[in-house]
């Protein structure tokens, strides 16, 4: 166990990826109902979705900067042993599983619960996420009652005195692999334990089903969840494509993260109805999106560029502005490329692997912006050396500066091209064709809504 003082001595490492998480990774943090989170020092266990690899513990540590949190955390990072001193001086603590530790490596968790319990009574609080693993989409997976058994057991190490607390908190986010997006936590009511505690004596199983039933049920409504399992693809493709046009016109313009939440839960629940009520609209919508899915991809293009003007004007201003910027870009790029372009063997590697990996992109992402500001330094220092050091710190500046251009400027170079693509592929009369026939989705849509 780690002491205070190697805490102390790791928290300025806290602060520097808590700063470059906060102020670069993510544009916007919006906390919704956070008046629902219990007073300090009440055994409060915080019970999370997975959606986003790195980015989830990180939004709850952060989410929860005015309090110590411990957070459970895969066991084998814990394998090298400057990490496992590094996580426990954080008070991270390692997760065993059976598919990657093996089967004598979990009873190893009941030795960790024990620890967390004790934490947990002695006024920390403790976050989990019940799902083990990432979910590769919008929706709630299949939790493991262990979190259940850990907060009683905790309440049974004060002689069921103190009144332990689940708290669920759902997880949100703009995007799950864009640069400088927004995030979201959204804070349920807390659920009291002490209820449950004479009846968990006698029949513990009964009583984790039922509390289990209670967390589940609120953190569907704090996220976004489709609960149609075997109509979820065709759900995601027409909510993140025909949808978002729908509702963005719908509500007047670009929305910020909470009021588009709300209005990709009203999608998905008019969808769900759908499906529900009236099963051969369904298929025809259902069928008719995922065509043009793949139609617009083969032209190259996003949904996007049908629902905004990008007009012969706006290309051309657009175009004028990159070729002006372009010596920033390019020094931005000489400085970020190397990182940049390093980890994109890696983030293939974790695409190609499907199912939950490819979420942690965003975590690979999260690293390199860790390793960023270190080679800023390094041609800083060199700067300085060969001049003097306040011209040393303008260079240490100018990097920030010239990365954050090159990355703007990739954003408008990205646009500026799909909407090139786009113009194309009106031209083309079979373009044309799909952009129609995704105008007619796009108001059958909207007139159900």
């Amino acid at each position: 166990m780690a002491s205070f003082a190697s805490h102390i001595h790791f928290r300025w490492l806290y602060h520097y990826v808590r700063c470059l998480h906060n102020w670069f990774y993510y544009r916007h943090w919006y906390f919704l109902n956070r008046k629902n989170v219990p007073e300090d020092k009440t055994p409060v266990l915080v019970v999370g979705n997975h959606q986003n690899a790195l980015g989830d513990p990180l939004a709850l540590e952060f989410g929860f900067s005015d309090r110590r949190l411990s957070i459970f955390a895969r066991a084998d990072i814990f394998n090298n042993k400057f990490l496992n001193f590094f996580f426990r001086a954080i008070y991270v603590l390692p997760s065993y599983r059976m598919r990657t530790d093996g089967q004598d490596a979990v009873q190893k968790n009941f030795g960790v619960f024990n620890e967390a319990a004790q934490r947990l009574i002695d006024g920390s609080t403790l976050a989990i996420f019940p799902e083990g693993t990432n979910q590769s989409g919008h929706w709630l997976g299949e939790f493991s009652l262990a979190y259940l058994r850990l907060a009683f057991d905790a309440a049974a190490l004060s002689d069921w005195q103190k009144d332990v607390k689940i708290l669920p908190v759902g997880i949100h986010y703009a995007s799950y692999f864009r640069f400088h997006t927004d995030a979201l936590l959204n804070f349920g009511q807390p659920i009291s334990l002490k209820p449950y505690y004479e009846l968990y004596q006698t029949k513990p199983r009964t009583v984790q089903r039922k509390v289990d039933e209670l967390v589940t049920a609120q953190l569907k409504t704090l996220m976004l969840h489709i609960e149609n399992e075997s109509e979820r693809e065709a759900i995601e493709v027409i909510r993140e494509g025909v949808g978002r046009g729908v509702l963005e016109r719908r509500y007047g313009g670009k929305m910020n993260l909470p009021d588009a939440l709300a209005a990709d839960k009203q999608m998905v629940a008019m969808l769900e109805q759908m499906i529900q009520d009236e099963p051969e609209l369904w298929e025809s919508v259902r069928d008719e999106a995922l065509d043009i899915e793949r139609e617009i991809a083969s032209y190259g293009v996003r949904h996007w560029v049908f629902y905004r003007s990008w007009g012969v004007f706006r290309i051309v201003m657009s175009a004028l502005l990159l070729l002006v910027s372009a010596p920033v870009a390019l020094v931005g790029l000489l400085l970020t490329g190397p990182i940049i372009i390093g980890i994109q063997p890696l983030i293939s590697k974790f695409r190609n692997m499907g199912g939950p990996f490819p979420l942690f992109q965003s975590g690979i992402q999260i690293i390199a912006l860790l390793l960023l500001p270190l080679v800023f330094a390094v041609v800083a220092v060199v700067a300085g050396c060969c001049t003097t050091w306040y011209w040393g710190l303008m260079v240490f500046v100018l990097c920030f500066v010239c990365g954050m251009g090159a990355w703007q400027w990739s954003v408008v170079f990205k646009k500026c091209h799909a909407a090139c693509r786009y113009r194309r592929m009106m031209r083309d009369e079979e373009g044309f064709a799909v952009a129609e026939r995704w105008r007619l989705l796009y108001h059958t849509l909207k007139q159900r809504l």
